[in-house]
């Protein structure tokens, strides 16, 4: 449970990081496999629309970052660091060494039901080739 005991807002926020190894596509395949769950589920449609949040809110890391809202001008790794964790900073440094694809993006309650949710959780995901970090919740 996440208590809050500075101003509350009716609406919230949370901002998320996709990393995908070099040469990898955000696919709904590879996000099922990270989250281990397969067409037969029950619960697939609600990963589904989970997949297909990120996929629709996500953009190139860079300029994402840069025109963020919250950042405001501040150079990408201290807003991460501020954000985020120091943890994400160093990943993000050996993604972009790598030549890995990064990608930034924001969800909001005031949208439905499950995104809600998610705004009011942090998580990541780690696969093989993708790494999603959706530790930062504004709740």
């Amino acid at each position: 449970m996440k208590i809050k005991f500075d101003f509350v807002t009716n609406s919230s926020s949370t901002c998320f990081v996709v990393v995908l190894k070099k040469g990898q596509e955000f696919k709904e395949d590879q996000f099922m496999k990270c989250v281990g769950i397969n067409k037969k589920s029950p619960v697939y449609p609600m990963f589904l629309e989970l997949f297909k949040m990120f996929a629709s809110n996500m953009e190139p890391f860079d300029a994402a970052v840069a025109s963020h809202h919250w950042n405001k001008g501040r150079q990408w790794d201290v807003f991460i660091a501020d954000v985020f964790s120091a943890d994400l900073v160093k990943k993000i440094k050996l993604a972009k060494e790598r030549g890995d694809s990064l990608y930034f993006g924001t969800l909001s309650s005031d949208v439905n039901a499950l995104e809600t949710f998610v705004c009011c959780d942090s998580f990541k995901i780690e696969g093989k080739n993708v790494y999603i970090d959706a530790t930062n919740s504004s709740w």
